[in-house]
């Protein structure tokens, strides 16, 4: 039997987005090794360097680069008997310390802004839908406490860079306290927040940054299934609400990087899911044809689809047989390719989209090895190895984005 690829999992899939370049010339990919050190090494496997001591980011770490590539945020935690403190610990690109933050309690969510100036972090003991949200400065630096949260419907739409409640600029973040019931817009610059009265819960921000995508009239799913809620675009200028159907109801979407359009989530004929693109400003829904996007639970990782830097293209990866396949497509539907096959059911897109980093077990289930390859599979380098389970989490990773 050949070696299976493991997939990068929810730790390693939702980093994906955070992906990029150390120079033009040089992709450059961060991982804690087995013996719990941050490393940098350049894609080709040179030039490999420590940023951070052994076992610096606690259990469960999260290895977070900053859209700019210009900090690094390593994000676990500690156990203290039956609590679990948080941590957040930011360096830069030499391993300098900027900032560690012990909190008391997991955390989650974690986002950097488009910008990377700032990140919205959560604490939470009990892991449920509201959560108490923060922001700080790229130093740790607090700046605001927002209170409770709710986040309902976070995780529904993909923002291009950063997440669906940052404004596309990182000047401003949307969102709704989990007492209220109106939405609010916290703006960083100057530092102060604008109430949107109205049952309305943001999904995140399209047109460039003028409109917001939103949930109205939400309803939560009862059991397993998705929530009731109708979508609507809410004109920043006017407060003048749209209505989009083809959104409705939990339907996952990835936004494009100018925000006019989004990638969504469709059914086919064969009842199969593919992909469809919807332009923001003619609300039409057009079918990517024979596009499939498939991944075992109700919803797909948003690391798992991304757009070309000029919006033109979409890349995604989709299970099949004992792997994964990687596609692409222009974002009119036509020239679907499959770039390659792989034994994986994950793997970690550089921003440029030229290469992928994935895990491999060995037949024995013994060891684990990290590899960085061309998108189609081609040119396979292996960067590192490590027993199956050391320090519980080797090779928690990230692409550097271009500084």
């Amino acid at each position: 039997m050949r070696p299976l690829l493991i997939a990068l999992g929810g730790i390693f899939l939702l980093m994906a987005a955070c992906g990029g370049q150390a120079e033009p010339s040089a992709n450059q990919f961060a991982y804690i090794d087995p013996e719990g050190n941050i490393m940098l090494v350049n894609a080709d496997g040179s030039g490999a360097r420590k940023l951070g001591d052994p076992e610096r980011c606690g259990r469960f770490p999260r290895l977070i680069w900053s859209p700019t590539g210009h900090r690094l945020a390593c994000v676990g935690g500690r156990a203290d008997g039956e609590a679990f403190e948080g941590f957040i610990g930011l360096i830069d690109a030499e391993g300098g310390t900027i900032a560690e933050m012990e909190l008391p309690g997991a955390v989650v969510p974690f986002y950097w802004s488009p910008s990377g100036e700032a990140f919205l972090y959560g604490v939470d003991h009990r892991y449920g839908v509201d959560r108490p949200l923060f922001l700080a400065d790229d130093s740790g630096r607090s700046l605001a406490d927002l209170g409770s949260v709710d986040l309902s419907v976070a995780g529904i739409a993909q923002a291009h860079r950063g997440a669906a409640l940052w404004s596309p600029d990182g000047s401003r973040l949307a969102y709704r306290p989990a007492d209220a019931t109106e939405m609010r817009i916290y703006s960083l610059d100057p530092a102060g927040e604008q109430p949107v009265p109205g049952d309305y819960r943001p999904l995140g921000w399209v047109l460039g940054g003028d409109a917001l995508l939103i949930a109205v009239g939400y309803e939560p799913s009862v059991g397993v299934g998705y929530p009731d809620y109708e979508a609507n675009l809410f004109d920043l200028a006017s407060q003048e609400l749209t209505r989009v159907p083809e959104l409705d109801n939990g339907r996952q979407l990835w936004v494009s990087p100018d925000g006019t359009s989004a990638a969504v989530l469709t059914r086919r004929p064969d009842g199969l899911p593919g992909l469809a693109m919807l332009d923001f400003q003619s609300r039409q829904l057009t079918p990517i044809p024979d596009s499939l996007i498939t991944y075992g639970s109700e919803s797909i990782p948003g690391s798992r689809l991304t757009f070309s830097a000029d919006g033109s293209k979409l890349y995604w990866l989709t299970d099949a047989g004992r792997g994964i396949a990687i596609y692409r497509a222009n974002v009119d539907g036509t020239s679907l390719t499959k770039i390659v096959q792989l034994e994986t059911a994950g793997a970690q897109f550089s921003p440029d989209l030229t290469l992928i980093a994935y895990y491999v077990y060995a037949e024995d289930r013994d060891t684990v090895t990290l590899y960085i390859a061309n998108i189609d599979g081609t040119s396979v380098r292996e960067i590192d190895k490590a027993p199956t389970g050391s320090g519980g989490f080797a090779f928690a990773s990230a692409w550097r984005p271009a500084p």
